[in-house]
């Protein structure tokens, strides 16, 4: 019998050449590179990613010192709901944070080149009108910053606007000396002199990498008072928490050390805390909460842990405090001053660095707290590599949790209000600024009204959609001007108002405008949301029910002049508006005993005509950037209410976008006051 095996050498698998049963010797290279060895080298190569990070930490984590300006800060967050009761619900995760000395940030002193970089201009404290400051790498960006509207309606030319608004450390100023807490800041003449009165400012964030930034729940300034000599560190002076929700929207709260803090010393450092304040809120950030109770902030200070060099130490327990009921059960929360509310906690949530075991611990290994470099950075990011990016997908996955099997209803996004706003009576008939139905918590007491801690909103940028519907009305608005003028000789002003210090609004007056003649019409509005009701509903009557009235998106000065100063029109008989309209109103049939005619009939009562008129407003005048908008307003409203159905979804009821035609009827039928319809003390709803 003859062997059928050739006794060859076998070819090496890297080149692509057949196998043999023999092996080749050890010390040949055809023996390292054979197929038999590729799961040796994954299972190298996989060893290796997990021992990297530790080779990492322990060779390269640079020494602590006193003029350490920058910490890698792996943290743990925790939040618990303690109300509803039958809602209670609780979970953890792990964060990755930076903490940056900011002056040496936007001066380029931490960048560490393929590392880390701060992507915006060069920190310049002084203006100087001819510098053309240049753009940088990618690391830290100066957008999380504490305005949106930087001189807007002040005395600040445009180049020193653009200046501020390059930096985080100019903006944090800018808004410190809008409160009154600087003297003087880089909206005024001379330029530097607010730094005599800032010192060191930390910042906590996440940074983005490679120009990809997830979802920043919170960011977090620690201000301290300059030092004896220039480089050291004053007394800790105010913290400021920049909040962030899943719309873009900002909101900051500045509170000053040992000034409206609450709670004993000895609380205080019983749990391990040097600062805590009680303040009301005023921001809509999750959506099974309304905006009502007060926040109780628990702060560590940074460096509050010993001498110098110390690492830093993040520290945060903020807690949800509701007022108590006689029948709640829930004991409350510390004690209140006389003449106060009892609070008791609904929320508490918590974040927190993890501390090196000792203040050698440099040379260890793990999850701590370092300096930054090059080197703990990649090896913080290899131990979490998708820690910020997850973010969206945790509250995402946190809120189905609390929706389908903790059964608790959605509040839908409301628009942002401003404290010091006035806050009206609850009823509304479309004149003036309408009162929101979701209140923040200094509308609803007197007592805290004047709190000046719950300060600086910020909001999102208009989306595409917002800015053409603008535009739109706009047009119409000064074509109706000149109508008016021509036609019955009428002079007109026509003027939105928002609340949005970064919305300048629209004014649009007749071009031959006397003193004593000229009819005024304001809108008052919080949002874009007035340009795209307008713009949406026909006739504008309609869009008065359905967005001022209802929705409490936008108000009137005046109901005579809004009916005045637009044509009466019809309900729009073709297109895109029509069926949204029928999308509204079988809607409303769908979850009513009345029929199409009675509606309408109701419609009749408020002044909006039911009946197609002789000139047709057809989907062809409009432009293809309208019609779009139109389109995707329908498609949007359709697939919102679709996907509830199929899911199983709910608002809280009262507040169903796609029923928003029904509670119009029952407020013309005066079947329905158009109030709230959910405890506004507990300020959640759980539905059995």
């Amino acid at each position: 019998m003859t062997a059928n095996a050739s006794t060859q050498p076998n070819p090496s698998w890297l080149f692509g050449k057949t196998s043999s049963t023999t092996s080749p010797p050890l010390l040949s290279p055809d023996f390292w590179l054979s197929r038999n060895f590729i799961p040796l080298y994954l299972l190298f190569l996989l060893f290796l990613s997990f021992r990297l990070p530790s080779l990492l930490e322990r060779l390269f984590t640079p020494t602590l010192t006193s003029s350490t300006s920058s910490f890698v800060i792996p943290a743990e967050t925790r939040h618990a709901r303690f109300l509803p009761i039958e809602s209670q619900h609780k979970f953890r995760y792990n964060t990755l944070y930076l903490a940056l000395r900011l002056d040496h940030l936007e001066t380029r002193k931490l960048d560490t080149d393929h590392a880390f970089a701060w992507k915006g201009p060069i920190l310049l404290p002084e203006f100087v009108d001819e510098h053309a400051l240049a753009q940088s790498k990618k690391g830290v960006t100066p957008t999380p910053a504490p305005t949106s509207a930087v001189g807007n309606g002040e005395d600040v030319t445009e180049q020193r606007a653009g200046w501020i608004e390059g930096s985080i450390l100019l903006k944090l100023a800018y808004e410190l000396r809008q409160r009154e807490f600087l003297k003087s800041g880089p909206q005024n003449g001379a330029g530097g002199e607010w730094s005599k009165e800032l010192g060191q400012v930390w910042t906590v964030t996440m940074p983005s990498i490679a120009g990809t930034t997830g979802i920043n729940p919170l960011t977090v300034h620690y201000c301290y008072r300059p030092g004896e000599k220039g480089e050291d560190r004053g007394k800790f002076w105010l913290i400021v928490l920049e909040v962030h929700n899943t719309f873009s929207e900002r909101h900051i709260y500045v509170l000053e050390a040992g000034k409206n803090e609450d709670g004993s010393e000895e609380e205080k450092r019983r749990g391990g805390y040097e600062h805590q304040w009680t303040f009301p809120r005023s921001f809509h950030v999750s959506p099974f909460n309304d905006r009502g109770g007060y926040y109780r902030l628990f702060l560590r200070e940074p460096f509050a842990s010993g001498p110098d060099p110390t690492p830093f130490t993040l520290g945060i327990r903020l807690l949800l405090l509701i007022e108590a009921e006689a029948s709640d059960g829930v004991k409350p929360d510390g004690e209140s001053a006389e003449g106060s509310p009892k609070l008791v906690k609904k929320m508490m949530a918590t974040l927190d660095s993890i501390p090196p075991p000792s203040p050698k611990a440099s040379s260890r290994t793990g999850r701590y707290v370092r300096p930054l470099s090059p080197a703990t950075l990649y090896a913080a990011l290899m131990r979490q590599p998708l820690d910020l990016f997850l973010t969206f997908v945790r509250i995402l996955y946190e809120a189905a949790r609390l929706h389908f099997v903790r059964r608790l209803d959605v509040f839908g996004r409301p628009d942002m209000v401003q404290v010091p706003e006035a806050s009206p009576l609850s009823a509304f008939d479309g004149v003036g600024l309408p009162p929101p139905l979701n209140q923040i918590q200094p509308h609803r007491s007197e007592a805290d009204k004047n709190d000046e801690r719950s300060v600086g909103l910020m909001y999102p940028e208009p989306g595409w959609a917002e800015i053409t519907a603008k535009k739109y009305m706009e047009e119409m608005i000064r074509k109706r001007v000149q109508a008016l003028e021509a036609e019955k000789g009428e002079e007109w002003s026509v003027r939105v108002e928002s609340t949005d210090p970064a919305d300048p609004g629209l004014h649009i007056a007749s071009d031959k405008m006397g003193d004593e003649k000229v009819r005024q019409l304001v809108l008052y509005t919080r949002s874009y949301g007035v340009y795209v009701d307008l713009m949406t509903h026909q006739p504008p009557s309609l869009a008065l029910l359905l967005g001022s009235v209802v929705g409490r998106r936008w108000g009137v000065n005046s109901m005579d002049a809004f009916d005045s100063f637009f044509p009466s029109g019809s309900l729009a008989d073709t297109g895109t508006r029509k069926k949204h309209f029928d999308f509204l109103l079988n809607s409303h049939l769908g979850s009513s005993s009345s029929d199409r005619e009675e509606a309408l009939q109701s419609l009749q009562k408020f002044g909006i005509p039911t009946k197609p008129t002789t000139t047709k407003e057809g989907e062809q005048k409009e432009s293809r950037k309208v019609t779009t908008v139109l389109w995707m307003r329908y498609l949007a409203a359709v697939a919102e209410k679709k996907a509830f159905a199929l899911l199983g979804a709910r608002y809280v009821k009262g507040t169903e976008p796609w029923l928003e035609l029904q509670r119009g009827l029952k407020y013309i039928e005066k079947k329905a006051a158009g109030g709230v319809e959910w405890d506004t003390k507990l300020g959640s709803v759980y539905h059995p």
